[in-house]
């Protein structure tokens, strides 16, 4: 009886060799949708994780405006955005206390609450709580977008020799012109000084500078103080800037490391101080941004940024939080940093683009 041979492996009837696994052109479009595949997914991957890191920055204002109402609550005023010794000679000026110090008692995180020391000397370079206090990283005035937080010596002022922890945050000193620090308590106009006349009285922010010798009639503010109404004005936003010794440093409690001003100028949200200063002095055909600069560069030190994509966040007096456009009209902006500089602004309709908390 004839019985009939299986083939071998690999061998066809015909004596034939049968391929095996994919052909490299077969190989070649697997590749490639896979490729195709990844490049549409990690733009959502990405976003997807700039969303979340949004919402926490959102959330880290949020809790800083809720202190910051505490503390009005509490005390019957807002903190002083940074307390000075005085107002004549900056150069011989001491600071003693500020706004990201003060709200600690009454922000939600225990830790922070713990953290705080009221009588303690940040500049001490000996003492280890003043140590420990200056160079700790506070997850509430961290923005997970921004630049990793490092110990560095701030720019100005009597400790820019010491290492502090940078943060992510200033608060609103009060609108600027270029001149006018509400936060070093520079140029300050005359209280008589009328509307339309430039920087008046009003354009004072919420959390301004204030000296202790009363050398300068500036008090710490009240909510009631808010004539341009608490959904109008700018309480505290994102100060990010590429420029290290120009980034905020939360504790410490000197000028614009925890102030800031919005001014009319473009140049004041690049987040770099080195290229704001680089540019050139003259308006570019833009007569409403005159003066740039300022003196002393300071509105390139009046600077606010963030690294969201177009915008950043910012809480307003109400409690409530934005995100605001890069792209938004820069006098709508600038009105946002005085309480009570009657501009006549729609601003509530001009400033959001993602939503209120």
């Amino acid at each position: 009886m004839l019985i009939a041979k299986k083939p071998q492996l690999g061998i066809t009837p015909l004596g034939q060799r049968r391929t095996a696994g994919f052909t490299l052109v077969e190989l070649l479009v697997v590749i490639a949708i896979i490729g195709i595949l990844v490049a549409l997914l990690l733009p959502a991957v990405q976003a997807a994780r700039e969303a979340a890191r949004r919402s926490q920055c959102m959330n880290n204002l949020k809790q800083m405006a809720l202190a910051l109402h505490n503390h009005h609550d509490t005390i019957g005023a807002l903190p002083a955005g940074a307390v000075m010794s005085g107002s004549a000679g900056i150069g011989s000026l001491n600071y003693h206390n500020g706004w990201t110090r003060e709200i600690m008692p009454f922000s939600e995180d225990a830790a922070l609450a713990d953290l705080y020391d009221p009588d303690i000397a940040v500049t001490h370079r000996t003492d280890p709580g003043a140590k420990a206090f200056r160079e700790t990283q506070v997850p509430m005035y961290t923005c997970p977008s921004d630049l990793p937080m490092v110990l560095a010596n701030p720019s100005s002022g009597p400790g820019n020799s010491i290492l502090f922890m940078t943060s992510s945050y200033k608060g609103n000193a009060g609108r600027g012109d270029g001149f006018v620090t509400w936060y070093l308590l520079e140029d300050l106009p005359e209280k008589s000084r009328g509307k339309g006349t430039g920087c008046i009285w009003g354009w004072r922010g919420p959390l301004h500078a204030v000296a202790m010798d009363n050398s300068v009639s500036l008090r710490p503010e009240k909510f009631k103080s808010i004539s341009d109404g608490l959904t109008h004005t700018l309480l505290v936003a994102e100060g990010a800037n590429r420029y290290q010794p120009r980034r905020p440093y939360w504790a410490y409690t000197w000028g614009n490391c925890l102030l800031s001003q919005p001014t009319a100028q473009p140049r004041t949200l690049l987040g770099d101080y080195e290229a704001c200063t680089a540019l050139p002095e003259d308006n570019n055909g833009q007569s409403q941004f005159t003066p740039l600069s300022g003196r002393s560069r300071r509105a390139c030190m009046s600077g606010w940024y963030a690294f969201h994509p177009g915008g950043m966040n910012g809480a307003m007096c109400d409690g409530s939080v934005d995100y605001i456009s890069f792209d938004m009209d820069l006098h709508v902006f600038s009105c946002m940093g005085s309480i009570a500089g009657q501009d006549g602004e729609n601003i509530a309709d001009q400033v959001s683009t993602g939503g209120r908390r």
